[in-house]
This record gives C-alpha cells, sequence and structure tokens, in this order.
C-alpha cells in the first residue's frame, strides 16, 4: 500500500502477513464512520496483519498508523477476500459495503459475499450466497438509486440488485461472471467473461441506462417490461394523432420545454 501526493509515491505499509498464501490488496475506499476520527482510509484485501496489527480483510488508515476495522468480521480460511469496497447509503445512514468472497460474520458458520460496517459492527448484506461479489455500484436506473453488485453467483445472474435486503437478477442477469461495475453519470457499465445479457448477446462489456426522466419509466405501452422501440413507436403514433392514448401517456415531456411531441418519442 502506497499514497501518491502528486509528486512521488510513499509507502504506508511496510509488512503485511497471511500463513499459507499471499498477501494481497485490491479494494480502497475513504470513509467517515462517525466515531470521531473523521474521513479515514480503509483497504480491503486478502491479510491478517498489517505492519504488525492484527486485522481481518480490513484495516484503517488514519494518516499515523493502521487498525482494525471491527472484530465480528471473520475469514472462513485463508483464501478468504475482500475485492471491493463502496461506501453507500441506503437511506438509514452511510455505511462501509465489502464484497468478496468466504466472509463470515458473528461467526455464525454461513459464508457471505457482501458485508457492511456501520462504524461500530459488521452484519451480512442480503442473503447468504455462495460465490464471489468482485465489485459494487450505487446507481439510479430512474426508480432511485439502489445497490448493484457484480460477481460469480450465478443464482442471481452474475449481476444482481439489492431489493428489500435481497439480491436479484438485473434484467435476467448475465451469461458469466462480471468483474467490474463502473456508474458514470445516468448509465452502469459492466463487464466481465459474459457474453450474454438479458438475453442480449454483448462482448464482455454492457451499458444500462437510466431513463431520461423520472417520468420516462411510465411508458412500457405494451406492458413487456421494458421501455424500448416499440413504445416510443406507440408513443409517436399517438402525437401524430393515429391512435388514442391512454389517461397517463401525455404526462413526459422528456426534454422539459413543456411540449409532449415527436422530440420526446424520439428522445425515448
Amino acid at each position: 500500500v502506497a499514497m501518491w501526493d502528486g509528486t512521488a509515491l510513499t509507502p504506508i505499509a511496510s509488512s503485511m502477513t497471511l500463513v499459507g498464501i499471499n498477501p494481497i490488496v485490491p479494494a480502497l475506499a475513504t470513509f467517515d464512520d462517525g466515531q470521531g476520527g473523521g474521513t479515514q482510509l480503509y483497504i480491503g484485501g486478502r491479510f491478517s496483519a498489517i505492519d504488525g496489527v492484527p486485522a481481518n480483510m480490513v484495516a484503517r488508515w488514519n494518516n499515523v498508523g493502521w487498525s482494525a476495522v471491527g472484530t465480528n468480521l471473520t475469514p472462513r480460511n485463508a483464501a478468504a477476500e475482500i475485492d471491493t469496497l463502496l461506501v453507500y447509503d441506503d437511506g438509514t445512514g452511510p455505511a462501509l459495503y465489502a464484497g468478496g468472497t468466504n466472509l463470515r460474520v458473528n461467526n455464525d458458520g454461513v459464508n457471505r459475499a457482501t458485508v457492511k460496517w456501520d462504524g461500530t459492527t459488521w452484519s451480512a448484506v442480503g442473503q447468504a450466497l455462495t460465490g464471489r461479489t468482485w465489485s459494487l455500484a450505487a446507481f439510479d436506473d430512474g426508480s432511485g438509486t439502489k445497490l448493484y453488485a457484480g460477481g460469480t453467483q450465478s443464482g442471481v445472474g452474475f449481476i444482481y440488485r439489492l431489493e428489500n435486503n435481497v439480491w436479484v437478477p438485473v434484467d435476467g442477469g448475465a451469461s458469466a461472471q462480471v468483474v467490474r461495475l463502473l456508474v458514470d453519470g445516468d448509465t452502469l457499465y459492466a463487464a466481465g467473461s459474459f457474453t450474454t445479457v438479458g438475453g442480449q448477446a454483448t462482448s464482455r462489456i454492457v451499458a444500462r441506462r437510466g431513463c431520461p426522466a423520472v417520468s420516462a419509466c411510465e411508458y412500457d405501452f405494451n406492458q413487456d417490461e421494458n421501455i424500448d422501440l416499440l413504445d416510443a413507436q406507440q408513443m409517436a403514433q399517438v402525437f401524430v394523432g393515429l391512435i388514442t392514448p391512454e389517461a397517463n401517456w401525455l404526462d413526459g415531456d422528456l426534454n422539459g420545454d413543456e411540449n409532449a411531441d415527436l422530440t420526446d418519442a424520439q428522445l425515448l
């Protein structure tokens, strides 16, 4: 682990240990746990101690030294690992979410792939999954910001979203593992080894875009649970008078010009 100050790299850890396998640090995040220390650096990976300080898979740096993060997150075995860290607020306050493999909380004997630190304790996120969470992202598809995850979880289609503390597949899921998620504006990018997502062919990278406006999410005219070209065609026919709209069809002024017209249909 090293720190870049704009001119040079400075090591901030001199030793890291783990019995039987090489240590690794693939995850970094900054987080204020609300306990008075302010924003600090958190690292996640595969290790049992850093600079002589015992720490299971997660450690905290306060610009002076390292400390463990809680006591109730433990590894199932030496291969247990944190692969991603993300600060996310589910409405109850910000927490540090960690994804990985072979994670156990409160020594309950259940393997977890995603957990969270609220500043006081670790807790499980969603149901117990058997594989690995490689990446986490907070994304708003037009229906509110939710937690998305990508991994090797075949039971939830390799790309999944947290709904009422349950992991569910996104658009039918991907055909193979998702290793990276990236949010850029209203677009969520996913990359991995998959060749199809939601039944559509794609070569290992895919973009999921949010609705251009909140009202646009209401325009599933043919009720096939997709906002697509067929809906835009029906919307265009409404605007030129070929078909009669239902009551809620003309709610969407997508470009904000105070007119629901063909330009809005083109945007949809």
